[in-house]
This record gives structure tokens, C-alpha cells and sequence, in this order.
């Protein structure tokens, strides 16, 4: 996750959608990240606190991007999480 949100901040720089307002945001979802890859790579971790933390991420970055990532309601929890194990299962391979 650390490595793909890196990714999202670079490119949301090199287009000026953020400011150095948005250092805070970033920062959080730095920790977000990092914190979803540990609970991912541990192996007693929560796939429900893997989860729950990609949902907080998403509203991360739906600030810093402006816009909704996900759907909302019950239904966010699901894309979240489909997203999370989608680029989870990439970065392993």
C-alpha cells in the first residue's frame, strides 16, 4: 500500500492538485499505508483491521484527491476491501 499510495502522492504533485496544505493528509495516509502493510504481512493479522484501515484510507484520499474513491455505505467497505487484496496480491507477485 506504502508503495502505491507513494505513486498517487507523485503524481497528484506533478499534476498541482496538492498544496502544502495537504502535508498532514499525506502524512496520515502514509501512516495508514505502512500500517496496512504491516497488518497484511503479519501472519496473525486482522483481515478486518486490514480492512477497517483501507476504509480510512480511502477518506484519506478521497480529500486529497478531491473527489469519492468508493461507493459509500455498506458497499464501501466491500470495494475497499477488494481494491486492498487486489493490489495486496500484485505487489507479492
Amino acid at each position: 500500500m506504502r508503495r502505491s499510495l507513494d505513486v498517487t502522492v507523485r503524481a497528484l504533485r506533478r499534476s498541482g492538485r496538492l498544496e502544502s496544505v495537504d502535508e498532514a493528509l499525506i502524512g496520515l495516509a502514509r501512516t495508514l499505508a505502512d500500517e496496512i502493510d504491516d497488518e497484511h504481512t503479519d501472519p496473525h493479522g486482522s483481515r478486518y483491521i486490514t480492512a477497517t484501515l483501507a476504509g480510512r484510507l480511502c477518506v484519506v484520499l478521497e480529500q486529497l484527491r478531491g473527489g469519492p474513491v468508493a461507493p459509500t455505505g455498506e458497499d464501501a467497505w466491500d470495494a475497499a476491501f477488494a481494491r486492498l487484496s487486489a493490489t495486496l496480491r500484485d505487489e507479492q507477485e
